[in-house]
């Protein structure tokens, strides 16, 4: 019945699109991997296929796939929201982290987006794990400025601090990324 409906169906997003969707959904991924990529053959222009490509991938655990499938869907729709902050993203999963292509993925997002705090948070990332600690330092304290309730920043940046020998800063970020979380669970119960 399934092969029936691939076949029969004039415009194969409107069958697989959905069909794809809902094994990934189902975490059957490679049966869905299998469905994305036959529509994508079939109709490379279907944006959501290589979202939801992409998405499997990155359960699946391969991030080079997964990078694959975003500039794929960067060449048929390059104004895609998110599109470089997800690419970034899924680069900075892989085992060899190329910084400086993470870096042109942000620079990128950065254009479309200039107040986006992942953008900010992802660059500090990938500047600390190439240790250029004091870019890391601002990019992170940027990305504070912008979501100053997200402990994620505050922890890179007490990392950034400590590896750049300013204890005091890292211990004190640190707490402060502390306090948020416990202000994020809420109080404890009695």
């Amino acid at each position: 019945m399934l092969k029936q409906g691939r076949e029969r169906s004039a415009n194969p997003a409107n069958f697989l699109l959905p069909l794809g969707n809902n094994l990934v959904w189902a975490e059957q991924f490679q049966p869905g991997v299998d469905v994305l990529d036959e529509l994508i053959s079939r109709s490379p222009g279907v944006p959501e296929a290589y979202v939801r490509l992409a998405e499997a991938y990155r359960k699946m655990g391969h991030p080079e796939l997964e990078v694959r499938a975003l500039e794929g869907l960067a060449r048929i729709k390059p104004d895609y929201p998110m599109i470089h902050v997800l690419a970034a993203q899924a680069m900075m999963t892989m085992e060899l982290v190329d910084s400086a292509k993470v870096l042109a993925q942000l620079a990128a997002a950065e254009k479309s987006a200039p107040d986006d705090p992942d953008v900010f948070y992802l660059r500090g990332k990938a500047l600390a794990s190439s240790g250029r600690f004091q870019e890391a330092v601002a990019a992170l304290r940027r990305a504070i400025t912008l979501r100053p309730l997200e402990p994620g920043p505050y922890y890179q940046l007490g990392l950034a601090y400590k590896k750049m020998g300013q204890t005091a800063l890292a211990r004190e970020t640190l707490e402060r990324m502390q306090y948020i979380k416990q202000g994020q669970s809420g109080p404890s119960p009695p």
